[in-house]
C-alpha cells in the first residue's frame, strides 16, 4: 500500500474546449486548466459523476476545476471541502463512518489543495439538503 498518491496522466483540455469553471487566480496557470486525472486505480474530473474524493487528513473533497500550480508542477485541485461530516446510518450493525459513508455539508468558499492529497474516490447523492457520499471500494489503496 502506497502512502503516496501516484497520479499517472493529467488529462489536458484547452480554454476552446471548456466552459472555464471556478478558479484561484493566484494558484494556477489559466493555461493549463485539465478537466481531469488519470490515477492509479481511478480518474477524478470536474463533471458531477467523478467529482468527490476522501482526502488523507479524513476530509471530502468536490473538485471543481484542476490544473498546475504558479511556478510548480504540483497538480492543484480546486474545490470545496466538506464542512461537517456525519454518520448516515449507525443501527443496526454498524456506524457509517466506519465504513466511509458520510453525510456532508461543503463550505461554500473555493480552497486549493494538491493532488497528492487524493486517497480515494467518493460518489454523491442529494440527501434533504446535504449529500450523502459512499468511496468506491475499488479505489481504494
Amino acid at each position: 500500500m502506497s502512502s503516496k498518491t501516484q497520479i499517472l496522466d493529467p488529462i489536458f483540455t484547452t480554454l476552446d474546449n471548456i466552459v472555464m469553471g471556478p478558479c484561484l487566480i493566484c494558484v494556477i496557470h489559466l493555461d493549463n486548466i485539465l478537466n481531469g486525472i488519470k490515477l492509479t486505480q481511478f480518474k477524478l474530473t470536474t463533471s458531477r459523476a467523478d467529482s468527490f474524493c476522501y482526502l488523507r487528513n479524513g476530509s471530502i473533497f468536490k473538485i471543481r476545476n484542476i490544473s498546475f500550480a504558479v511556478n510548480s508542477d504540483n497538480l492543484m485541485l480546486i474545490g470545496q471541502k466538506s464542512v461537517q461530516q456525519e454518520s448516515f446510518f449507525g443501527h443496526p450493525y454498524i456506524d457509517s463512518a466506519h465504513l466511509g459513508i458520510f453525510i456532508i455539508s461543503l463550505a461554500e468558499d473555493l480552497t486549493s489543495i494538491s493532488a497528492t492529497e487524493i486517497l480515494q474516490k467518493g460518489v454523491a447523492f442529494p440527501y434533504k439538503d446535504k449529500l450523502v457520499v459512499f468511496p468506491l471500494i475499488h479505489t481504494s489503496k
